[in-house]
């Protein structure tokens, strides 16, 4: 039997963490994004080479707070067009 993907175990992760992950978002301004947020960020891990994580709970918080950035830009430069 093969060990699990580093991607499954960031995946396991987020999903243990969904609740603090919906709540840092919320409080950085996602509020109704949030959810979509944490789709897109399960859409990348899904997507990601698989490496080894030494922190995979500050590295989901940091991924889905660059997640929201980069989505708040893409809002931002629609708004400019």
């Amino acid at each position: 039997m093969s060990s699990p993907s580093p991607t499954s175990g960031l995946q396991r992760v987020l999903e243990n963490e969904r609740g603090r992950l919906l709540r840092f978002l919320a409080a950085r301004g996602a509020a109704d994004e949030a959810e979509d947020v944490l789709h897109d960020l399960w859409q990348k891990l899904s997507g990601a080479e698989a490496r080894p994580v030494a922190d995979p709970v500050s590295y989901l918080f940091r991924a889905a707070e660059n997640v929201l950035r980069d989505r708040q830009r893409a809002a931002a430069s629609r708004g400019r067009r």
